[in-house]
């Protein structure tokens, strides 16, 4: 009896229960969520990004191109934003009102700060914790969007010095923000210009997601030159699923100076394990990588080939981007758009409001990236500083936004191609023919960084020498014209050139070259 009456009394206590459980029903998420290796939007339906850069910051009349690559089909945008240290702040006002655009349109809005780039090693720029100072300043414009919006602290915080910091300054800024009251899901750069070439993120990634009291935050690594074979990129992606780690690849392009990176790879690994993307970059390019724009003059009617590649290819985001469920039901019209900028895109570039970084335009510039984006890629074997021109001065980085000293290694080459020039971060010189073998610390060099700067060394000779031709015929005819001499036939240089002066006997015997004529005077 006494054992039939407690069966009884449990039984009860479960009906009791399922009452009170179905007369409070749980609440969803307040915003985004990780799971398992996975993000969730705020009504638990896992969410892929597949999306682009957009250089804001740079462009801030460029409204249209939310309207314009949500209608391409991507779900997601990351907005390049500026705290004040290397650009103009953008303020609350305006954040707020990307924040609007981007929901308007139906696109998930990812908000880095890019004035972090290449911090230890980029002049002037801003530590993680002056991008913290930054974010906590929007707070008002930002809560209330969790589920809309991740916060990307800052953009590649290190360059490829004292990046072994990075573990420690990531975790104190994810607790800063916990501790200000933010909740949104947390995206984090890896160092090295976000290649993390080291693997100081992919080995310290579990302690820095453990310092997160929301364990809400999504790694992001940047894919360029050191990228450029699949075995790289699905090494490096699978060891963050092994360990049930959010991972999304931040940037990535399909060509860049300090390598060739594989990105059909990227797509095809990306879309089997349901990994995010996000494509460097929309447009405005500058620096010499104008090649990672995805459409001329920001005008979604002309696409470039890299922007036929990303939404209309295999695997990209017309093919597999799907919109968050946060935003309802896709509605029968088109998004909204806002009206187009009161004068029509530049045809170039415009001038950098003082300084931009690797991505505005010629003063700074992809793109990481996208934009500007990107001097992004400084391997240990790339060199330190081999984005550089005339007299060793660093260039700008990739995009009229990778700005103006931002030295990315393997961002540009040198212009006169003189790959002995560059130099490891320890020093030692990465020899022409050795850039496919070399490895430095168990790291292989970039394949193929050595062909870029030989077929242009190989371009400015041939240019020389047809300089050298027409000095050469200048001179003669001017000379004859002075001096009145006839034309001397001689041996033909080939049909269409006039014969030169005849060799000499003794210039026939010994096989010496004839002199040549320039501006009147022979020299040797």
């Amino acid at each position: 009896m006494k054992t039939r009456l407690t069966a009884a009394g449990a039984a009860l206590l479960a009906l009791l229960a399922a009452v009170l459980a179905f007369g409070q029903p749980a609440q969803a998420a307040a915003g985004f969520t990780v799971a398992n290796g996975k993000l969730y939007d705020a009504n638990g339906a896992e969410f892929v990004m597949r999306g682009v850069n957009h250089a804001h910051t740079w462009y801030p009349q460029q409204t249209s191109s939310f309207a314009d690559v949500k209608a391409l089909g991507a779900n997601s945008v990351r907005v390049v934003l500026a705290s004040g240290q290397r650009w103009t702040r953008n303020t609350n006002a305006d954040v707020a009102n990307v924040i609007s655009l981007c929901k308007a349109n139906r696109l998930i809005c990812v908000l880095e700060v890019h004035d972090t780039t290449g911090y230890g090693e980029q002049s002037g720029a801003a530590s993680l914790d002056q991008a913290v100072d930054y974010w906590i300043s929007l707070a008002d414009v930002l809560t209330g969007e969790e589920e809309y919006l991740i916060v990307n602290i800052g953009n590649e915080p290190y360059g490829n010095q004292g990046y072994a910091a990075w573990t420690t300054d990531t975790s104190n800024a994810i607790k800063r923000l916990r501790a200000a009251g933010f909740d949104h899901t947390i995206m984090v750069d890896a160092p090295n210009w976000g290649q993390d070439w080291a693997f100081t993120m992919r080995d310290n990634a579990t302690s820095v997601f453990a310092a997160d009291p929301d364990r809400n935050t999504v790694f992001s690594v940047h894919m360029y030159g050191v990228f450029d074979t699949a075995a790289e990129i699905s090494d490096y992606l699978g060891r963050f699923r092994s360990a049930g780690l959010p991972i999304v690849v931040g940037e990535f392009g399909h060509n860049h100076s300090d390598g060739d990176p594989d990105e059909e790879s990227i797509f095809s690994y990306t879309q089997a394990n349901g990994i995010g993307w996000l494509g460097w970059s929309w447009s405005g390019n500058g620096g010499g990588v104008e090649y990672l724009d995805m459409a001329t003059n920001f005008n979604p009617a002309s696409l470039t080939g890299w922007g036929q590649r990303i939404f209309n290819g295999a695997n990209g985001i017309r093919q597999t981007a799907r919109e968050a469920t946060v935003f309802g039901t896709p509605p029968t019209t088109p998004p909204p758009t806002t009206p187009p900028p009161t004068t029509p895109p530049p045809t170039t570039p415009p001038p950098p409001p003082a300084a931009h970084h690797r991505r505005p335009p010629a003063a700074h510039p992809a793109a990481h990236h996208p934009a500007a984006h990107h001097p992004a890629a400084h391997h240990p074997a790339a060199g330190r500083v081999y984005g550089q021109l005339h007299g060793g001065q660093p260039v700008a980085g990739r995009l009229p936004g990778r700005g103006e000293g931002d030295r990315r290694v393997g961002r540009h080459h040198r212009l006169d191609g003189d790959l002995d020039a560059r130099q490891r971060p320890g020093g030692q010189p990465v020899l022409e023919h050795q850039a496919d073998q070399q490895r430095v610390g168990g790291h292989r060099a970039p394949r193929g960084l050595e062909r870029p700067a030989r077929r242009r060394r190989e371009h400015q000779l041939r240019l020389h020498r047809q300089l050298e031709r027409c000095q050469r015929r200048a001179g003669g005819e001017l000379r004859r014209q002075l001096t009145g001499e006839q034309h001397v036939a001689g041996p033909s240089r080939g049909p269409g050139h006039p014969a030169g002066p005849a060799l000499g006997e003794a210039q026939v015997r010994t096989g010496r070259r004839p002199r040549r004529w320039r501006a009147g005077r022979p020299v040797r």
